[in-house]
């Protein structure tokens, strides 16, 4: 019997192990896309890019998370979300708990060939401090990032060049809002100096 449970134990190890595939993703937003923020409405538009790095992972849901005490979840609706890649995915959204609202982008599994998930959304702040921190730097708030939202990918496993039929959670995180063209410089510059006191 004991024998047994341990030959039970090093299979499910072993089923476990061929399916854990190393994988990991970002994500990226631009709060500030063409630049469209308003701070007399606390609107704008974003655009966020969604990237997988393992090809043997297929993705075909993207949950993305929009927090009530930061945006206003009475102006989002199925409007507001359009898959800009792929073209296929379509969106749709719901509250969780009269606090949270989720879109949901889905369609048919891509790999990374067809990355990135490119989602933008119109959407519409409680109030335009949650754009700016009191210092109005960088797009933060007294929380912290409003722009790092939490993410999910999910899809089904593509091993062996096949597509097994059981959807699986595969990465989360948060988002990161792309840098603003002064911390780009401030980068740049940080960069040369270092570069120019190490020649002397």
């Amino acid at each position: 019997m004991k024998k047994l449970f341990v030959v039970s134990i090093f299979i499910l190890c072993l089923i476990k192990g061929a399916f854990a595939l190393p994988f990991s993703s970002s994500g990226v937003v631009d709060p500030n896309f063409n630049n469209s923020w308003n701070a007399t409405s606390a609107s704008g538009i974003a655009r966020y890019y969604f990237y997988f790095e393992n090809p043997n992972v297929s993705v075909n849901v993207l949950q993305l998370r929009f927090e009530a005490d930061v945006f206003d979840i009475t102006k989002l609706n199925s409007a507001s979300f359009q898959v800009i890649n792929p073209g296929s995915w379509t969106s749709e959204i719901f509250v969780e708990n009269n606090a949270v609202k989720w879109a949901i982008a889905s369609g048919h599994p891509i790999t990374t060939l067809q990355d990135p998930i490119v989602l933008q959304v119109n959407y519409s702040l409680i109030d335009s401090d949650r754009m700016w921190n009191s210092q109005g730097t960088n797009w933060a708030w007294d929380e912290g990032q409003v722009w790092a939202q939490t993410y999910t990918l999910s899809g089904p496993l593509f091993w062996n060049n096949q597509i097994k039929n059981w959807d699986m959670p595969i990465s989360g995180g948060s988002t990161s809002p792309v840098p603003e063209p002064a911390t780009i410089a401030l980068l740049g510059l940080g960069a040369l100096g270092i570069i120019r006191s190490r020649k002397k």
